[in-house]
C-alpha cells in the first residue's frame, strides 16, 4: 500500500482541528512507533478512551492509540507527521465526537490497525 492509496480522515473535533490532524490507517497493515519516552507526550481528551501521542521536541501530533478489549493496541498515524504528507490523497471529514463511547471503539476496530509502541 502506498500513501497515494490512503485517504486521510480529518476528525472535526476541536483537538484534531487545532492540530490539523488527518488520520491514516490500514486495518490489514501494522503501525510501529519507536522513540525515547522523554520525547513523547501522551494526552487524552474527549471520551478519554484514546491516547494521543505528541512529539515533545517539535510538537507534532504523531498518532492516536487505544487498547482494545482483548488487550491489543490499535491506532492510526497523523498524516501530518509524515515527511511525504503532500503525497496522500484528499481527506474525508469524520465526526467521531458524535458517536457514543462504545460506538467509537467499534469504529476504531474497523478502521485502525494493530500498533506496537517501542519506547526505550
Amino acid at each position: 500500500m502506498t500513501v497515494q492509496s490512503l485517504s486521510p480522515r480529518a476528525c472535526d473535533c476541536d483537538f484534531c482541528t487545532r492540530h490539523h490532524a488527518a488520520w491514516v490507517s490500514d486495518p490489514e497493515g501494522h503501525l510501529g512507533i519507536r522513540g525515547n519516552p522523554a520525547m513523547l507526550q501522551c494526552f487524552r481528551q474527549g471520551s478519554e478512551q484514546a491516547e494521543f501521542l505528541l512529539c515533545r521536541n517539535c510538537g507534532v501530533l504523531v498518532a492516536v492509540v487505544v487498547r482494545d478489549n482483548d488487550g491489543r493496541m490499535i491506532g492510526a498515524a497523523n498524516r501530518n507527521a509524515f515527511d511525504a504528507r503532500d503525497q496522500f490523497v484528499g481527506e474525508t471529514i469524520v465526526s467521531p465526537r458524535l458517536l457514543a463511547a462504545d460506538a467509537k471503539r467499534v469504529r476504531w476496530r474497523q478502521v485502525w490497525m494493530p500498533t506496537v509502541l517501542s519506547i526505550q
